[in-house]
């Protein structure tokens, strides 16, 4: 498997002797020979980095898509959803004291419980 890796120019110079070789020739063989180094066997190489990098660029990415979705696939919210129009309902329904949740049957509770009929509740 090593000399399929190996040229086979390389195979005769690793044959041969090693002083005759550059530095470069004996940092190829050896490369060839030992593909891990003991310093990479120690601390291997992480790929949290690049794994969290193309996590925010995807997201990077999404947001301008999202917002071109909203701007020209979307229908616009009703009127009823705007703040202003909210705040106009909820300054009309103080002005009649017909509050969402109590309202004018409030006359029909007594500190959260049923009045007897006998005494106007029904």
């Amino acid at each position: 498997m090593v000399e399929a890796v190996v040229s086979t120019q390389s195979t005769g110079k690793a044959k041969g002797d090693w002083k005759e070789l550059t530095d470069e020739d004996r940092i190829r063989l050896y490369r060839a020979y030992f593909p891990v180094t003991f310093a990479e066997m120690k601390y291997p190489p992480s790929y949290g980095f690049q794994v969290m990098g193309k996590v925010l660029l995807i997201i990077s990415l999404a947001f301008p898509l999202l917002w071109l979705v909203k701007r020209f696939v979307l229908n616009p919210a009703p009127y009823q959803m705007h703040p202003d129009y909210m705040r106009m309902i909820d300054d009309r329904m103080d002005a009649l004291h017909n509050y969402p949740v109590y309202g004018p049957q409030m006359k029909y509770y007594d500190e959260g419980n049923l009045k007897p009929r006998e005494e106007g509740g029904y």
